[in-house]
């Protein structure tokens, strides 16, 4: 299915909900500053929308965190729960990966190091120059959808089964929303 700005509209009362219950169930988590900063990306969220609708799109997994990976005795990886799969940008994935699998300390740059070389390796791969630039701006929307849709639904789960990792790729989300919001007056 195509992801598009008309399904989100349709859904913002949900994502409302549950900033609600996140604000609730998991304070120090969901601050009150950050429920407000989640409210701001929500009144922005067409202005995302048309930042991700004009990106190149491919096929994403929509679900690229460890617990959808394996390594094979080959070392090859195996990835698996394909069902979410979609239309989407590159970003996506990539943006939920390092969100789960770079520690808190030093986030941002981290992520700076793996995007930019993701950059060159896709241009590389695609023999195609891209422009970084253009690529950071679709990955910052990537996060701010993210913490919009993905991480509210898994926090939603961890109501009920505790995962252990994601307190980290939530504050690594926060961490970078917060760093492009401070730096860069940006939502």
């Amino acid at each position: 299915c195509l992801v598009s700005w008309a399904r989100e509209m349709c859904i913002r009362d949900r994502i409302q909900a549950l900033l609600d219950h996140h604000a609730r169930e998991f304070s120090e988590l969901y601050t009150k500053e950050r429920i407000t900063l989640l409210e701001d990306i929500i009144i922005v969220y067409e202005y995302i929308w048309t930042l991700l609708d004009e990106q190149p799109k491919t096929l994403i997994h929509n679900a690229f965190n460890p617990t959808n990976l394996a390594m094979r005795t080959s070392y090859e990886t195996c990835i698996y729960d394909w069902e979410t799969a979609t239309i989407h940008i590159p970003q996506h994935d990539l943006c939920e990966f390092l969100l789960f699998v770079l520690p808190t300390e030093n986030f941002i740059e981290e992520q700076q190091k793996y995007v930019d070389l993701y950059i060159e390796n896709l241009s590389i791969n695609t023999r195609q120059a891209l422009d970084f630039n253009i690529f950071w701006k679709g990955y910052y929307a990537c996060h701010q959808d993210i913490a919009l849709n993905r991480l509210n639904l898994y926090m939603m789960e961890y109501t009920f089964k505790g995962y252990e990792f994601l307190p980290r790729a939530v504050e690594n989300n926060f961490t970078f929303l917060e760093h492009m919001k401070n730096n860069y007056n940006s939502y």
